[in-house]
């Protein structure tokens, strides 16, 4: 369940998962252009993003590195 905060101070964890193996996730945050982070997870389905600052956030993956990235 998304929660609309995140504790000053603290690291806040999101788990990002996609349907495949070895794709890279993309983490944005809602008014941002670019994404802020970028994890390749070759041997795995998920991936783990420190999140600092409040805000709505969303998880995308693309299987290749000229990929569409999928929908958040």
């Amino acid at each position: 369940e998304p929660v609309s905060w995140i504790t000053r101070g603290l690291k806040t964890k999101l788990v990002c998962r996609g349907g495949f193996r070895g794709v890279t996730f993309l983490l944005r945050r809602e008014g941002d252009d670019q994404f802020l982070e970028v994890a390749e997870a070759p041997k795995d389905i998920e991936t783990t993003f420190t999140v600092l600052h409040p805000g709505n956030y969303s998880c995308s993956y693309r299987t290749h590195e000229a990929g569409t990235p999928s929908e958040p």
